[in-house]
């Protein structure tokens, strides 16, 4: 991987680790770019020794670290998101979920089947359009989209996370959240993505997921976290409503090698 012209940052510095998920969802090669430590740089190539093109590249910088963040400018990355972390700090959930009307519907919450997996794909599809995809300009938004739709699809199969729950009324499923532990493993359940079908949205289907699954993580004496990106600031207010409080901000930065056109 080449630096900018007059570049400074040292390609020694960052390890790469390949993402087969990704890979397989872009279709081209993917990686994930951390900085190295002398017992990473043992085990991990880094970013000396060539990509192979055409690659795409993902680097997660904590905000306050400007100088890493500089380092990846200079090799050609570029911000694309803040992804902050909230969480909340009372295990405490009410026992009634809010609703906007009188007339709205109580949602009730049920755990995902495999049957379930392509009307929650297709809801991700239509309704996740704030991600670090969906912000890169050099992926087009169907793309960002299909990558959001198989992201979903593999949370209600069961191949990623510890659980998936829908809403589902008459006209079927208008909502999911999967469920994945936090990075320091148990102790700590995340929601790692929310989506509600565009037609229900404002009637309660997403409280009742977040308060389903505040409930969950309360009787299993996990703490509840979520992320969410700095853009999407409906979202921060919703968690913000519910009782959660900001914890964390890192910046996700992007590389393209070798590539003329939009993915």
């Amino acid at each position: 991987m080449a630096a900018h012209p007059g570049a400074s940052a040292s390609t020694e510095a960052f390890t790469r680790i390949h993402d087969s998920w990704l890979t397989s969802a872009l279709g081209v090669d993917s990686w994930i770019v951390n900085s190295s430590s002398p017992s990473e740089g043992l085990l991990t190539p880094n970013l000396s020794q060539p990509v192979p093109a055409p690659a795409f590249l993902t680097a997660k910088v904590p905000a306050h670290d400007i100088q890493t963040v500089r380092q990846l400018a200079q090799l050609g990355f570029y911000l694309v998101d803040t992804a902050l972390t909230l969480q909340l700090k009372s295990h405490l959930v009410s026992g009634s979920v809010p609703r906007s009307s009188d007339e709205s519907p109580e949602w009730e919450v049920s755990d995902a089947t495999p049957e379930d997996a392509d009307a929650v794909g297709q809801i991700a599809g239509r309704a996740l359009t704030k991600s670090r995809f969906h912000f890169d300009p050099n992926i087009r938004p169907e793309v960002a989209s299909t990558v959001k739709s198989k992201w979903a699809k593999g949370l209600a199969l069961g191949h990623r996370g510890i659980g998936c729950r829908v809403v589902r009324d008459a006209n079927g499923i208008q909502g999911f959240l999967g469920i994945v532990e936090g990075e320091d493993g148990e102790g700590v359940f995340v929601i790692d993505l929310i989506a509600v079908h565009p037609e229900v949205q404002g009637l309660g289907v997403g409280t009742a997921l977040v308060c389903d699954f505040l409930g969950l993580a309360q009787a299993n004496g996990a703490l509840p976290q979520v992320g969410t990106q700095a853009a999407n600031t409906s979202a921060v207010r919703f968690y913000e409503r519910l009782g959660f409080t900001l914890t964390k901000a890192t910046y996700v930065m992007h590389a393209h090698l070798s590539m003329e056109e939009p993915l």
